[in-house]
């Protein structure tokens, strides 16, 4: 399926490479490919979000739910409730006039709509922020976890692009990851 950008095509490109070569089942580099999936998989997540919110021009607004200012840099978890809340959940979240206690429980609240919202985004999610941290969790990388999440980081993307269609922001995706490769 083409992408829409360079960026989100080379991050499933990746992840794609990685899948082929775990599929073959050498013992010495399955966990390694595994590992790659995954994370990948989160890359190619948060960088659609990136550019769907772009695309939109709601950086500013993002920043503005969570009560930062501008320049602030957001992880992934706070984009993606952002853009879940704003375009798929009823009632929305207002955390904006929130007492500190109260943004707390709303807070939670949205972190669990986002879960069931977007299957298999917790998983990924901690996955990608473990490695960062150095730590690996061996026991989800292996071939049917790395496929089943990969598969439901392709699905939240599916969702997101649909949900921006549903609010009217037409985002293109016709970038293919051959043809990045071949232009590389």
């Amino acid at each position: 399926m083409p992408e829409s950008t360079f960026d989100e095509s080379v991050l499933i490109a990746i992840s794609f490479q990685a899948h082929n070569r775990a599929k073959q089942g050498d013992k010495f580099t399955t966990l390694c490919d595994c590992i790659v999936m995954i994370v990948f998989a989160g890359f190619f997540i948060e960088a659609n979000l990136n550019h769907i919110i772009e695309f939109m021009g709601k950086e500013q607004e993002v920043l503005d739910f969570w009560g930062y200012r501008k320049g602030t840099k957001l992880g992934m978890q706070n984009k993606l409730a952002w853009f879940y809340n704003s375009f798929a959940t009823n009632p929305k979240i207002n955390l904006i006039n929130a007492t500190k206690n109260e943004k707390e429980k709303l807070k939670d609240e949205l972190d669990e709509r986002l879960r069931v919202g977007f299957p298999g985004f917790d998983e990924i999610y901690n996955f990608r922020n473990d490695i960062s941290h150095g730590k690996i969790d061996s026991s989800t990388a292996n071939l049917v976890d790395a496929e089943r999440l990969r598969q439901q980081a392709k699905n939240i993307v599916t969702e997101l692009f649909r949900l921006a269609e549903n609010a009217d922001y037409h985002i293109p995706r016709d970038v293919r990851a051959y043809d990045v490769i071949n232009d590389i």
